[in-house]
């Protein structure tokens, strides 16, 4: 049992390197916001994954968020980072949720929503 798993640990793609560094970044206490806003903006998916965010109903923010620099400083570096960790894994493990009468997009609304009520 244990051989299989890690096997199967083994055999999981790589995070992208945007996610790496957003990692990096969080974990350097002498980093900025500015800082994380320039290791995300080169990444159009993680950028468009932040601003869907966080133009969604379920923030309510008053205004519409139109750039990244303002979507990490409504959301603050750690929500950032796991908008940004939680699209990339979705994308590398596209699991059919279908069998559980769910989308995965729709799994990802709730799980974002779970993770807006806990942080």
């Amino acid at each position: 049992m244990k051989s299989s798993i890690i096997n199967g640990i083994k055999s999981l793609p790589p995070l992208p390197k945007t996610v790496i560094d957003m990692q990096r970044v969080c974990n350097d206490p002498n980093s900025s916001i500015n800082d994380l806003v320039k290791t995300v903006e080169h990444d159009p998916m993680i950028v468009a994954n932040l601003l869907k965010a966080a133009n969604s109903p379920l923030y309510g923010f008053r205004r519409e968020i139109n750039n990244v620099a303002q979507a990490i400083s409504l959301f603050g570096m750690s929500m950032a980072r796991s908008i940004g960790l939680g699209s990339s894994v979705r994308k590398l493990l596209n699991v059919d949720m279908e069998p559980y009468g769910i989308s995965s997009d729709k799994f990802a609304e709730i799980s974002s929503m779970q993770a807006a009520l806990v942080g």
